[in-house]
């Protein structure tokens, strides 16, 4: 090489001749060059077409896609020139093999890479409800194991698989039940490569069939979140004009996962290494009345929410140029119920929980904003443990975030989120937020939650001993409050102690109440030793 072509500037022709060159571009700094040959030029594909009429775009798709797919070029030219695609299949063969015209149908791509939530959901669907006879029926699966029914709520589900109540298995025969001390298990198909079938109805009523084709390619790769390899579901239907039909078939996928079941509620977490939300649990529902909390605190809030809960609430907003959310912040002592109105509350307004802890140091601004505006519809979004976040100097309180203080703000202004979300902030400290965060429309209800009151600690005896007396109630009242003195504690020291309780009966309960303040002593005692030892 010449001076020139060792400073970057090597000419062409040189470069042409060879196909790996090192050339120094700084002192002690290679740079390799690798070249690929030239493609070869291919030859136009002669199409017959009438010379007494100009082809429709139909016909002209249908040639565009042979011409690109079907001798081995286009979708994915030879492996030796590298990859170069115009398709997500191949239509030569989709049409030689499968039956499947592609210049007749419209599609679309549901790739795992760009859509791992969707297409997770579409395979279940698909292989959940695909057909079972004819050429495309069902045919190739992919096994879930999971240790329950996908119809029960988590927590029934986990009761059903201890070992003491495997004989409630539902649906198992008693050659199927497993051995004593082990957990049954439950089997789920999912849609496995190659073609299905599903029958599906328009918005119009009219009858379709969706041709799903599930189709993996090249070699297993490591991501942030997992190994995997490149998987697509490619949706046809038949008929150019149908691609309405087609999204709606995606909304009923999406809109079945995230509508809860009658007498159930899911929680979502959002999942910052693959950016969506992720369905954690689901629950059964508790009712408001289970939720020991001052009857003034409940009627407070659930009258609020039903005034906001309707078509004229909405109208009202809309018209008035009003971003149509409710917001609102639950403060006070821990363990005093927060928690537990808030799934009482998904309950009965038939609302998904989407719990959001952008403390991870990889939320930013931006990434707040997209969870907030691609949360399940229907959701009740919870900020738990705000005050960890920013401090009173709008500081963050973690210095590793990239998350700004008015970040956090726009998120919460709804500026381009879907209407009728109801956002909960908590903290066990409001006097640490900052006023910005919790003015008048940006929060629009504050909600205390205080140390047991008396007419708490009535609720919850009656609610372990329903069938006692009423001056048996007044009793523990009034004993419970004899030992305390001046003394507080919280609804959930209380619920501890009747679990304690469980096989006592209610004198024996009420003559047990001082185990109430021994144990707040106890707490008291381990707490400062904690403390104590920071300074070891």
């Amino acid at each position: 090489m010449d001076g020139d072509s060792c400073r970057g500037r090597v000419k062409y022709s040189h470069l042409a001749r060879h196909s790996h060159l090192r050339a120094p571009v700084y002192d002690g700094l290679w740079i390799t060059c690798v070249l690929a040959p030239a493609l070869p030029t291919r030859p136009a594909l002669p199409v017959a077409m009438p010379s007494s009429r100009a082809p429709s775009d139909d016909e002209r798709l249908s040639s565009a896609e042979t011409g690109l797919a079907g001798e081995g070029y286009g979708a994915q030219l030879r492996p030796e020139y590298g990859h170069y695609e115009t398709a997500c299949f191949d239509a030569a063969e989709l049409k030689r093999n499968l039956g499947i015209d592609p210049g007749q149908h419209c599609w679309v791509e549901i790739a795992s890479d760009k859509h791992q939530h969707l297409y997770d959901l579409t395979v279940k669907h698909v292989g959940k409800h695909c057909r079972i006879s004819g050429v495309n029926g069902a045919g190739s699966f992919t096994p879930t194991i999971k240790a329950w029914d996908e119809d029960l709520d988590d927590d029934s589900a986990r009761r059903l698989a201890l070992p003491f109540l495997s004989n409630l298995y539902p649906g198992g025969s008693a050659g199927a039940l497993p051995a004593p001390g082990k957990q049954a298990k439950v089997v789920t198909l999912s849609a496995g490569l190659g073609l299905s079938e599903v029958d599906f109805f328009s918005k119009s009523g009219e009858a379709c069939v969706i041709k799903c084709l599930n189709a993996r390619r090249g070699p297993v790769v490591g991501t942030n979140y997992k190994a995997r390899m490149w998987e697509t579901m490619v949706l046809f239907l038949e008929g150019r004009e149908n691609r309405e039909t087609l999204a709606h078939f995606i909304e009923s996928i999406l809109n079945n996962d995230n509508e809860p079941r009658p007498n159930q509620y899911k929680i979502f977490r959002y999942c910052i290494d693959i950016g969506h939300w992720k369905c954690a649990a689901t629950k059964t529902s508790r009712t408001i009345d289970s939720v020991v909390l001052p009857a003034s605190t409940k009627d407070k809030i659930i009258q609020d929410l039903d005034a906001f809960s309707n078509k004229e609430a909405c109208d009202f907003y809309t018209s008035h140029g009003i971003p149509y959310k409710r917001s609102y912040l639950f403060y006070g002592v821990p363990g005093a119920g927060k928690t537990s109105l808030l799934t009482a509350l998904a309950g009965k307004y038939h609302r998904n929980l989407c719990l959001l802890q952008p403390t991870d140091p990889r939320f930013t601004d931006h990434t707040l904003s997209e969870a907030v505006r691609e949360a399940p519809p229907n959701s009740i979004m919870v900020l738990e443990d705000v005050d960890a976040l920013f401090g009173r100097d709008r500081e963050a309180s973690n210095g590793k975030t990239p998350l700004t203080f008015s970040g956090l703000l726009n998120a919460l202004d709804g500026i381009g989120n879907p209407d009728g979300q109801v956002f909960v902030l908590t903290t066990n400290h409001r006097d640490r937020l900052d006023p910005a965060l919790i003015r008048n429309g940006r929060v629009d209800m504050h909600v205390e939650f205080s140390h047991a009151t008396p007419e708490q600690m009535e609720m919850i005896f009656r609610q372990f001993y329903p069938a006692e007396a009423p001056e048996v109630v007044v009793q523990f009242r009034k004993a419970t409050l004899a030992v305390l003195g001046d003394k507080k504690v919280n609804m959930a020291a209380l619920q501890h102690f009747f679990i304690r309780m469980m096989r006592k009966s209610a004198s024996e309960a009420i003559a047990c109440v001082s185990s109430i303040v021994d144990d707040l002593n106890e707490k008291q005692v381990e707490a400062q030793g904690r403390s104590d030892n920071l300074y070891l």
